[in-house]
């Protein structure tokens, strides 16, 4: 059912009103209308205050018109602001916006007034006689225009006037969005009483019967309204401050304390509790820019729903019939230790989850990596999702929380004036929250050592989502990064990909993202081992160059040889852990010492042929000369052969080495 109220809103325009209530409002800057008295006595210092807070300034008139206006208006408070002043008369006395520093004067003498706000030099002025020159630094209008000077200090009070007021439109924020009170002001004379904050349909003014209340009444309505806290005396509404309010259109039936603010700052500033305005950006910046440091006070991140619950993952808010997603980001910082013989390796990195809750709001996010970090109890009292690393070795894993982040990726809502803070407020559907650790920890992997030293080993980093089940939160990776050397001490680091774990293949029904991580061996540490090998299999095939009759010395080379060989091999192996397969490098030294021992076996085949212990007997000498000339071909065979079959066997070893593995 419509009321009277609620008809006219859809009338009346603010400018309507305004016009009804100020019907020559568009004039000239110094106007009655611009001119605003506050009949309180107060320094000028507070004057000043007093005006500015209510977006105005101390008047300075500039000419004869101007002085008459002000000084007509002056005169119409000469119950409240009158005093005794020269010669014994009674005049109202009004602040004028001028001010003289350091008794400056002119060249004739005269002193130098200025305006307060600009500092420019006074070209008008209409001083009483033998006033503005007496070395005092204020000045006063009294009722009949005339100027007085008179010192600046806290115990010299007079009324105020403020100029600039006519364009000022106060909001009053903090109401629900179906209130019949008005949301938007202005500021009028009463003429010889307090002003008051004018509506379409309710007015804001001072309760004449009770000392510092302000009341909040409709002209026609009367079912709602409301007043400042009795407990406090404040001068003027303007701020934030508690009022006690009854609006049954809020489903406040009763007189219920309810914060508000009355305020002429726009959308894009942000109220101090006393009333001043700065800009959005100063709010909970961590710099105090409200004199009452109220835009550092409450600057909590998140708005937290009553019944929230933190245990409970939130829902998709995009796609209610499918899992929330919570995205895995990692930054590998380094790969600190690769382990072959206990087969594990070790990184530091910093894990960055990402997940979006509907459920909260934010404020005042700001734009910017890490500008919008939760406190410690904002942290507690919200769902975080919980990642296990689960092919981590037990006690390895060392983990620092570097703290929760929003990420700002949308606009604010639009502003809502049911707020009594002018909070920029943020949807959790479409800003991120962000965990961040940092984490060292030891992985263990099974080392393919068959091609060794040309093996490649492929690693995984296991994370599992811990916090539910797949259907109602899954894990995805988005990407990671690798800020490490990619040359280890005995690898290289070949590539990082992530790996989509298909959640039936786990046995607990929870997500899981795979990191895979493939290490190339740098094969050149074992360049030594075979130029070692090398040598001892040339030093015992030298031995075919050593005299045929010289057995003892061609056989102790080989043998000498083939010992130190099976010495390496046998230290390679301790740094190595043990397979039930062969690898690469067994085949290498295996080959080497069958070969040397092949020649061993060939010295002693050379050797039957030389005929050397054979008696020297006259039947016998023709069988002797043709064995020696047998041993000396067997020898020169073997110059020939082994050299071929020993290349021929390194260049197919390299060769099938570097071909991949088929499992």
């Amino acid at each position: 059912k419509w009321k009277l109220s609620q008809a006219f809103k859809k009338i009346l325009s603010f400018n309507d009103l305004k016009n009804e209530i100020c019907p020559n409002h568009n004039r000239n800057d110094f106007e009655k209308e611009s001119l605003i008295v506050f009949p309180e006595r107060r320094s000028v210092d507070n004057a000043e205050l007093i005006c500015k807070v209510h977006g105005g300034e101390l008047p300075v008139p500039l000419n004869n018109s101007e002085n008459k206006i002000m000084a007509g208006i002056t005169l119409r408070y000469i119950s409240i602001c009158k005093e005794e002043g020269k010669n014994n008369i009674i005049q109202p006395y009004m602040w004028i916006g001028i001010h003289s520093y350091n008794n400056l004067t002119t060249e004739s003498g005269k002193q130098i007034w200025k305006k307060r706000i600009t500092n420019e030099i006074l070209n008008y002025d209409n001083w009483e006689v033998d006033e503005g020159s007496e070395g005092d630094t204020c000045a006063r209008m009294q009722g009949n225009g005339k100027w007085r000077d008179t010192v600046c200090k806290k115990t010299t009070k007079h009324c105020t006037i403020c100029d600039g007021l006519a364009d000022q439109i106060f909001s009053l924020r903090g109401l629900c969005k179906d209130t019949e009170i008005d949301r938007r002001f202005v500021l009028i004379n009463s003429f010889g009483a307090t002003p008051k904050y004018e509506g379409l349909f309710s007015q804001i003014m001072k309760d004449t019967d009770h000392v510092g209340r302000w009341v909040i009444g409709g002209r026609l309505e009367k079912s709602y309204g409301g007043y400042t806290n009795p407990t406090e005396n404040y001068g003027y509404p303007i701020g934030r401050h508690q009022w006690l309010i009854k609006d049954p259109s809020c489903e406040i039936y009763e007189d219920i304390l309810v914060d508000l603010t009355l305020s002429r700052c726009t959308e894009s500033e942000f109220t101090c509790s006393n009333g001043y305005c700065i800009p959005q950006d100063g709010r909970c910046d961590f710099a105090q820019d409200c004199s009452d440091l109220s835009d550092e006070l409450n600057c909590d991140t998140i708005i937290i729903p009553n019944n929230y619950l933190k245990k409970v993952p939130p829902t998709n808010a995009t796609h209610p019939e499918s899992p929330l997603t919570v995205t895995l980001n990692a930054n590998i910082m380094n790969v600190d230790r690769i382990d072959t013989i206990h087969m594990m390796f070790a990184v530091t990195m910093e894990m960055y989850l990402e997940w979006k809750d509907h459920r909260l709001s934010f404020k005042n996010l700001r734009s910017g990596s890490g500008q919008n970090q939760l406190s410690d109890r904002e942290v507690k009292r919200i769902w975080k999702p919980d990642v296990s690393l689960n092919n981590a070795k037990i006690g390895t894993l060392q983990c620092s929380d570097l703290g929760i982040n929003v990420k700002r990726e949308n606009e604010a809502l639009p502003f809502d004036y049911s707020n009594n803070v002018e909070d920029k407020i943020y949807q959790g559907r479409d800003n991120s929250i962000i965990l961040a650790r940092k984490v060292y920890v030891e992985y263990g992997c099974s080392f393919d050592l068959r091609r060794f030293p040309f093996d490649t080993q492929e690693c995984t980093m296991n994370f599992t989502m811990d916090s539910a089940k797949s259907k109602y939160v899954i894990l995805e990776a988005k990407e990671v990064n690798y800020h490490g050397k990619i040359m280890l001490l005995e690898f290289f680091l070949q590539s990082i990909r992530p790996i989509l774990f298909p959640i039936s293949l786990t046995q607990s029904d929870k997500s899981m993202v795979i990191f895979e991580v493939v290490f190339h061996r740098e094969s050149g540490n074992m360049v030594n081992t075979f130029f070692q090998t090398f040598l001892l299999c040339l030093m015992a095939y030298l031995t075919l160059y050593i005299n045929l009759t010289d057995f003892a010395n061609r056989f102790m080379g080989a043998l000498t040889s083939l010992l130190v060989l099976t010495s390496l091999l046998a230290s390679i192996e301790e740094n190595f852990p043990k397979t039930s397969y062969f690898k690469n490098i067994d085949i290498w030294f295996m080959s080497y010492i069958i070969f040397i021992f092949i020649i061993i076996v060939f010295h002693i085949w050379v050797d039957f042929y030389t005929g050397h212990r054979d008696k020297v007997i006259d039947n016998h000498h023709v069988v002797a000369r043709q064995k020696k000339r047998l041993a000396c071909y067997w020898n020169t065979l073997g110059k020939t052969v082994f050299p071929v079959i020993l290349c021929v066997f390194t260049i197919l070893y390299f060769i099938l080495s570097m071909q991949p593995l088929h499992s």
